[in-house]
């Protein structure tokens, strides 16, 4: 069976609660990778990426969102 974008979003979120962010961050992207489109899996994403000091990739994926965000509006 397939993992999905929401499985790897939980399971961000548990490692993220945890304190465990480069994990979070893995499963983060991981959820974005399978759904390009999943907004939250970006933001999630930059939170955890400022925390472990990667601000320049943290700015990305909070770009990414922004971009996400507009296309939905669209």
């Amino acid at each position: 069976m397939a993992e999905s974008s929401p499985s790897h979003l939980t399971r961000g979120l548990t490692l993220e609660r945890d304190g465990r962010y480069a994990e979070a961050a893995v499963a983060y992207r991981e959820a974005a990778e399978l759904d390009p489109s999943d907004v939250g899996a970006q933001v999630r994403l930059g939170l955890v990426l400022r925390v472990l000091g990667r601000d320049e990739e943290a700015n990305e994926a909070f770009r990414t969102a922004l971009v996400l965000q507009a296309e939905d509006a669209e």
